[in-house]
Formats: structure tokens, sequence, C-alpha cells
């Protein structure tokens, strides 16, 4: 299984040599995910000083989702495609962990040390989850777009 190497993922995806056990583990580690975001008293929003900024943060990054969704749909050749869902959750996958460590978290410590309390805090961490959200998904489109391309 692959956890941090996209080049090597697409290369599996290409080929379709990525086994039936890669694939279980990549959904099974999204049912965690999901899972743990519904944690009873795990308010995943608790950081917001404003009712409306969950509601912005909610609805923004989930339009963002949805309509990568739709794209990576488009860029898999749409009907005609093959293999969309095993792409789309590998995918997302390894560039959630890659961009975690490299976008959400120095973002996240940005917003701790300068934007926390203030006046703009919600501001910076609505931008934060924003900008994750549609790195992730746009990445994902251009990697389907090239295993797409390349089959």
């Amino acid at each position: 299984m692959n956890f941090w190497r996209i080049n090597k993922l697409k290369e599996e995806l290409i080929n379709q040599t990525i086994s039936q056990s890669n694939l279980f583990l990549y959904y099974f580690m999204t049912g965690i995910f999901f899972s743990l975001m519904i944690i009873p008293n795990f308010n995943y929003y608790e950081d917001y000083q404003n009712i409306s900024s969950h509601w912005i943060d909610w609805t923004s990054t989930t339009l963002v989702y949805l309509l990568g969704l739709y794209f990576s749909f488009k860029a898999n050749k749409g009907n005609a495609g093959k293999h969309f869902i095993d792409r789309v959750a590998s995918l997302e996958v390894v560039l959630g962990i890659r961009y975690l460590f490299f976008l959400y978290l120095p973002l996240t410590v940005i917003w701790s040390i300068f934007f926390e309390g203030g006046i703009y805090s919600d501001f910076v961490q609505l931008i934060n989850n924003i900008i994750f959200e549609t790195v992730i998904m746009l990445r994902v489109i251009f990697c389907i777009k090239e295993i797409a391309i390349q089959k």
C-alpha cells in the first residue's frame, strides 16, 4: 500500500495493478476518517467564534468536494470511464495525507500563532479549510485526468 508516493499510485492505477487488499485499505481509511468526524462530543467547528462561520465552512467545503467529485468523474471520461471509485478513493487518501502535513498543518500553526481569538480568526480558518479542500480536489482531478489519458 502506498501512503506517500503519488506517482507510484498513479502508475498502479494506470496499469490496473493495484491489489484488492490495497483498495480495501484505502476505502477503510476513508471510513475511519468519516467515522472519526462523527464521534459524539467531537466538534470539528469548535474553534469558530461565530456560529455562522460553522455553516459557511460546512457549505463551502462540501460544495468544493462535490464539485471536485463531479469534475473528477468528467476527467475520468464520464460514463465511458473505468474504475472511478477506485481512483478517487485511493488518490484522496494519499493526497489527503500529503497535504495534511505540507499544507493544512502549517496553515493551522500560522492561524494558531497569529490569528486565534482575534477578529480575523474565523476568516483565516475558513480560508485555511477552503484552500485545503480545493487543493486536494484539484490534484485529484488532475491525477485522474493523467490516468485517463494514459489508459
